[in-house]
């Protein structure tokens, strides 16, 4: 199935060009936000929770994400990116990822990128698919003037470590996830 990497609530303006090439050499796509979209999305994200970490979210808690999510898009600071099926539209995996600042409800280190959460479905697993989204949103970070990123995480930390994440040794104390940092090349052009 040929995979596409689409960007989403995004400013219409702002493209999100990838490092790499997707799958199947499709073209990355972005466009204004699409309710449609978010919507899905949440559906992906509660599939996330429930396989990942054994949690069934309550509505009131899927209502809770929604809004902070769309807030933080609306607010500048918070940014997703989907992979979809361009035959049927469906979402294969998502990467979540912001610009850490005070208004945001995560900022350990004002300035830097953050990947708050990624997921692929398990069919879509080891071919790829991860990484594209993370060069993806390593560009669009590096663009947006990030000079670091870093995430937390309890597992995957071969997956990091290939693509030049480093564990840091720390551990963060808001979810016990190990911290892994990665050092971004200046832009290709001038930081905003």
């Amino acid at each position: 199935m040929p995979i596409l990497l689409r960007p989403i609530l995004l400013h219409p303006w702002e493209a999100c060009p990838v490092d790499t090439q997707p799958v199947e050499a499709q073209p990355v796509d972005a466009r204004p936000p699409d309710t449609g979209d978010l919507a899905a999305f949440m559906a992906v994200f509660v599939r996330y929770y429930a396989e990942e970490f054994a949690i069934d979210l309550p509505p009131s808690e899927i209502s809770y994400i929604r809004s902070e999510v769309e807030k933080g898009i609306r607010e500048g600071y918070l940014h997703l990116l989907l992979a979809t099926d361009r035959e049927d539209g469906s979402i294969r995996g998502f990467i979540l990822y912001q610009i850490d600042t005070p208004a945001s409800d995560w900022c350990l280190r004002p300035g830097s990128g953050f990947i708050r959460e990624l997921y692929v479905m398990p069919a879509e697993r080891r071919h790829g698919l991860g990484s594209r989204l993370v060069a993806a949103a390593e560009h669009e970070l590096r663009q947006r003037a990030a000079a670091a990123i870093y995430l937390t995480t309890d597992q995957a930390a071969a997956f990091w470590c290939a693509r030049g994440y480093r564990d840091s040794g720390l551990i963060c104390r808001r979810n016990d996830g190990r911290i892994f940092e990665k050092d971004l090349p200046a832009p290709d052009g001038p930081r905003p």
